[in-house]
C-alpha cells in the first residue's frame, strides 16, 4: 500500500460576469452547501461571483501506516495507552518494541497531543512514532504535510532569530536616540543661556559706554 501525504485539487476557475466594469471590491466567501469558495466582486452597478471548487483532501491513517511499518521491519504490533487527564481530554501514548540483539529489546514510546477523541489522539501518537522509526530505519514517507510543517517551523525559527536581532538593534538605536536627544536638549539649553548672557553683556556694555 502506498501512502501519500496531502493532496489538493482545484478545478478550473469559472468566471461568469454579468457586465464588465472597473473598480471592483472583492470578498472571499464560502458556500457551506456546496463547499465552494467564491470571490464576490462588487461594483457600483453590478455584482460578479467567481467560484472555485473546494480542495479535495486525502487523509493518512497513521495507525494503519504504523502497522505496515512494523510488519515491514518484523516488529510487534504497536500498543496504545489511553489515560484521561483532569480536563477530560485523551493524551494517548503509542509504543513499539525494537530488537537490539538476541534477547534485548528497546521500547519506543511517544505521546500524542491531547484531544477530545481517542482516534485523533492515537493518530497523533502513531504519527510521532513513525517519525522516530523513520530516523531509526532510514526509510522515507512522502508526507507533504509533515515536510511543509518542518519547512515553516524552520522558517519561523529563522524569522524569529532575525526578529530578535532586529529588536535588539532597535533597542540600541532607541537608546542612542535618547542619548542624542538629551545631548541636543542640553546644547540647546546651553545655547539659550549663552544668548541670554550675550544680551545681558550687551546691555551692560551699552550702559558703560553711554552711561545709561
Amino acid at each position: 500500500m502506498t501512502y501519500w501525504g496531502f493532496y489538493s485539487s482545484f478545478a478550473s476557475l469559472f468566471l461568469r460576469p454579468l457586465l464588465l466594469r472597473s473598480s471592483f471590491i472583492e470578498f472571499w466567501c464560502l458556500d457551506l452547501a456546496s463547499r465552494r469558495w467564491g470571490l464576490l466582486c462588487v461594483g457600483s452597478d453590478l455584482c460578479v461571483i467567481r467560484t472555485v471548487m473546494a480542495a479535495v483532501v486525502f487523509k493518512i491513517n497513521y495507525r494503519e501506516l504504523l502497522r505496515d511499518v512494523c510488519h515491514r521491519f518484523s516488529m510487534a504490533v504497536p500498543i496504545y495507552g489511553v489515560p484521561v487527564d483532569d480536563e477530560g481530554l485523551f493524551s494517548v501514548y503509542g509504543e513499539v518494541e525494537i530488537s537490539r540483539g538476541n534477547s534485548i529489546t528497546e521500547a519506543i514510546r511517544c505521546w500524542g497531543a491531547a484531544s477530545s477523541t481517542v482516534d485523533e489522539a492515537e493518530e497523533d501518537a502513531a504519527r510521532r512514532i513513525i517519525a522516530k522509526l523513520r530516523d531509526e530505519f532510514m526509510f522515507e514517507v512522502h508526507d507533504s504535510n509533515y515536510e511543509d510543517r518542518k519547512f515553516f517551523e524552520n522558517l519561523y525559527e529563522r524569522v524569529s532569530t532575525d526578529h530578535i536581532a532586529l529588536h535588539a538593534k532597535y533597542k540600541r538605536l532607541k537608546s542612542n536616540y535618547g542619548l542624542l536627544k538629551d545631548y541636543y536638549n542640553n546644547l540647546f539649553t546651553e545655547k539659550e543661556h549663552l544668548v541670554a548672557a550675550r544680551k545681558e553683556n550687551g546691555r551692560e556694555f551699552r550702559k558703560i559706554l553711554f552711561g545709561s
